[in-house]
């Protein structure tokens, strides 16, 4: 680990990861170090929750620690305070155990306005379906009016290649997840009219080698690493050569068939926000 301090004070550690517990990092530069927001002892080992810091750098990824939890490693474990030191496996074990759970959306959001479409999606791009997993009976976690509320529900995994990212920090050749619950376990609603939006349709199963304009939506917990579709009716359009196949119901794009036209219209609705 080095460390390094800026003119106006933010203080910079350059870590060598040894092990990724939960979800992922981009390392820079030859020796594949990530660059933290932090003012470490030089020579130390660290656990660290991190999430990206899109503020501080263009060219370099950078990361800060998520609520102030940046923990010592000694030799018994984690060092939290004084008196509380936890062997690094029952941590391990812990997010473990949380991983098996998801932060789902309570409801989603259906967007007629291409300009509102592209306001509340944080990931819009063409990409290519690499892997489509087994869909899993999982424990999803959601937030209702202020009251944490679990449900079980099947939620599908595929992962998809950035062809080319319109609306996004990703790059070309970058990998991401995204996770697809059963469409009747979250509830949509038009933006517009705030009433509850709904069709009925036999959507067609992606599979792999699909290529997709993708509209996502993070995560509301920060140290999940996928991302969800922006609702069941508008979270991707399916393409075939240069034409495009939109859900019936995703009235942002009524009328356009070809995905040079979309692209188009969406670089144009993006630069309005």
């Amino acid at each position: 680990m080095r460390f390094t301090q800026e003119e106006d004070g933010t203080c910079y550690s350059f870590y060598k990861v040894i092990n990724i517990i939960s979800g992922a990092v981009k390392e820079n530069g030859e020796e594949k170090l990530i660059t933290v927001i932090s003012a470490d002892e030089i020579g130390t080992d660290h656990l660290l929750y991190l999430k990206k810091d899109d503020e501080r750098s263009e060219e370099t990824t950078v990361y800060s620690v998520v609520d102030g939890s940046d923990y010592s490693i000694g030799t018994g474990g984690v060092i939290f305070d004084e008196r509380t030191t936890i062997p690094l496996s029952v941590i391990k074990a812990d997010i473990d155990k949380l991983r098996r759970e998801i932060a789902m959306p309570s409801q989603y959001f259906y967007y007629k306005n291409r300009e509102k479409l592209m306001e509340n999606c944080q990931c819009v791009f063409i990409g290519r379906i690499t892997s489509v997993y087994e869909e899993r009976n999982v424990t999803c976690v959601s937030v209702e009016r202020g009251e944490e509320l679990k449900r079980r529900s099947n939620v599908r995994t595929i992962e998809a290649e950035v062809v080319n990212g319109l609306n996004t920090d990703k790059e070309y050749g970058e990998k991401i997840i995204i996770k697809i619950p059963d469409r009747s376990d979250i509830e949509t609603i038009d933006e517009a009219t705030n009433e509850v939006f709904a069709y009925d349709y036999g959507s067609e199963q992606l599979k792999k080698g699909d290529v997709c304009v993708f509209f996502l939506i993070e995560s509301s917990d920060e140290k999940e690493d996928f991302y969800f579709l922006v609702n069941a009716y508008q979270g991707y359009i399916k393409t075939e050569g240069d034409s495009i196949i939109p859900c019936p119901a995703n009235g942002a794009f009524t009328g356009i068939r070809t995905l040079r036209e979309a692209v188009k219209r969406i670089l144009a609705a993006a630069s309005n926000n």
